[in-house]
């Protein structure tokens, strides 16, 4: 599948977007913390699970109104991975 990094995200995978296969979210965060490490984490998590603002999007739509990290993934899928977002 398609998985599409935006803001802070870029910098550390150094990618707008890249191919991955996954059965589901949690399976691809798995890969992407593999390939990308620490940075990644830091960016996307914080002691209590994800950071407040993260958004992960299947084909426009948030898991968290699906099955969140369990969301079934297919080859055809787009996924898109939001860090928190700060400003004012």
């Amino acid at each position: 599948m398609k998985v599409q990094y935006f803001a802070t995200l870029r910098k550390i995978t150094g990618k707008q977007e890249e191919e991955i296969s996954a059965k589901n979210v949690d399976e691809l965060l798995r890969k992407i913390l593999e390939e990308y490490g620490e940075p990644f984490r830091n960016a996307l998590y914080d002691k209590d699970g994800f950071r407040k603002g993260v958004i992960i999007l299947k084909n426009g739509k948030n898991i968290l109104y699906l099955k969140n990290l369990e969301t079934e993934l297919s080859d055809s899928d787009t996924v898109s991975i939001f860090p928190p977002v700060a400003g004012g």
